[in-house]
């Protein structure tokens, strides 16, 4: 008996091996913080989870899975994908590989990932496969909008079973399909940058009459970030935030101030003592800030060179 129930098993084979359902699901993208204004890439990765159920089967058969990914909710083209905050736009794209130079797409453009699956005799289950989606968030989008940017990307498995151990390509074929979508976020985090140039006062040989310079600072922060900018009392003995003091090697002082407007009667400082702060609201690009000094008329000091160092800090 052993014989023919063997035989009508292997006979019955084909048509069972045809029975296959596939599944999906998708890990988060997520990029996390992202700083709009540095050049570099952010770069991350998930993970596609390819499941597919077979019965009993009486021969050696495979499953071929074709893994494509579409544009997103948002984004127009598997070429040009973007998260969206409100009616705001990040751009980002997904990959292939590692080195991050092949687009993962579909039959509409871009690359599909060719997966295939073995299926031993006689052992009916579900069988996983993974597929990593490398991402990238790209560098320099600085007039990118502070907040939370989300996208779904819509996943296609396109899937047959068939006798073949070589996977048939993911062009026109028999296949069946299932769909499900993938979560991609980001969040463009408020964030500055400042630098100063120096402030140089005129050469002279007595203080009998003030002495007047300006200089200016350079801002960039996160588009629609509001700053505010500290300038503390500076490093000369006894100085405070309304009246500075530059130092020469003998210790002797020379007393100066710092204004925000030219006509120096705002005292730029820390916002106390009588002092206000300097400030705006970032654009994404580089904002130029203007400061105004003054050196009173005092005692002349012994001629050499006197300097300080101001700090500024800046809250957004």
């Amino acid at each position: 008996m052993a014989g023919p129930l063997f035989a009508a098993l292997v006979a019955a084979a084909p048509a069972a091996a045809q029975q296959v359902s596939c599944s999906g699901s998708a890990s988060p993208l997520a990029f996390g913080d992202v700083d709009v204004l540095s050049s570099a890439p952010v770069d991350v990765t998930s993970t596609v989870t390819v499941n597919c159920t077979v019965g009993l089967l009486g021969i050696l058969s495979y499953n071929h899975v074709c893994v494509d990914i579409g544009a997103g909710s948002v984004g127009n083209t598997v070429f040009d994908r973007r998260m969206a905050s409100g009616a705001n736009r990040l751009s980002f794209q997904i990959y292939t590989d590692a080195a991050r130079s092949n687009v993962f797409g579909g039959p509409a453009g871009g690359s599909s990932v060719a997966v295939s699956q073995t299926n031993p005799i006689l052992l009916p289950g579900t069988r996983t496969s993974t597929v990593t989606v490398y991402g990238r968030v790209f560098g320099g989008q600085s007039a990118a909008v502070i907040g939370d940017y989300a996208t779904n990307l819509d996943i296609t498995l396109r899937y047959l079973r068939n006798y073949s151990a070589g996977h048939p390509g993911c062009g026109a074929g028999d296949f069946s399909s299932a769909s499900f979508t993938g979560p991609v976020t980001a969040t463009v985090a408020r964030n500055c940058y400042v630098s100063a140039n120096d402030l140089l006062f005129a050469t002279t040989g007595s203080l009998t009459g003030s002495i007047d310079a300006a200089s200016s600072l350079s801002v960039q922060c996160s588009s629609q970030t509001p700053y505010t900018l500290r300038a503390n009392a500076g490093q000369g003995l006894g100085a405070t935030v309304a009246l500075r003091r530059m130092t020469q090697s003998s210790g002797e002082t020379i007393d100066y101030r710092l204004y925000t407007d030219a006509g120096r009667t705002i005292l730029w400082g820390d916002g106390t003592a009588g002092t206000s702060t300097l400030g705006g609201t970032g654009t994404g690009g580089s904002q130029t800030l203007s400061f105004f000094g003054r050196v009173p008329a005092q005692a002349t000091p012994s001629s050499g060179l006197y300097n300080d160092q101001v700090t500024v800090t800046i809250v957004y």
